[in-house]
């Protein structure tokens, strides 16, 4: 058997109140949970492979980096920032992308999906990716076709 490594994620009383309410024990829930996102979120991310443009995903990239991920806004805090770069800042313009196909292609992903596109934003500046020779394109190529 592999070590584990200890955690102590903190619970909102909602967070608490679920997994109290789905699983044995507390603990056990919740080392589940964590533990299945690790193997769905790179499925998920290998399941949009393709879905946006590498203009697009530069958009979301850009637009990623002054949001911090919430829990509680997960799946709906990218369309929005996306939707308001582009009516306020113009970064459809600059990326060369088509608003409402964007937006398009954001609703019609499912929430959890939106959540995974978030998080993969989120690891792109988290990474230090940007930092890094040939960093964006290495990083945009988990995306793109």
């Amino acid at each position: 058997m592999k070590p584990y490594r200890m955690v102590a994620p903190r619970l909102s009383e909602r967070g608490y109140k679920f997994y109290k309410t789905l699983f044995k024990s507390l603990g056990g829930g919740c080392e589940w949970m964590l533990e299945a996102a690790a193997w769905l979120y790179p499925a998920t991310i290998k399941g949009l492979k393709g879905w946006l443009s590498r203009q697009e995903l530069k958009l979301i990239l850009e637009v990623s980096s002054g949001l911090v991920v919430n829990p509680e806004l997960a799946g709906h805090q990218l369309p929005l920032a996306c939707d308001q770069a582009m009516s306020l800042d113009g970064l459809d313009k600059k990326h060369g992308v088509d608003a409402q196909v964007l937006l398009g292609k954001l609703g019609d992903l499912s929430d959890w999906e939106r959540t995974c596109l978030e998080i993969w934003a989120s690891g792109f500046w988290n990474s230090k990716a940007y930092d890094q020779e040939d960093g964006l394109n290495n990083y945009l190529k988990t995306l793109e076709k």
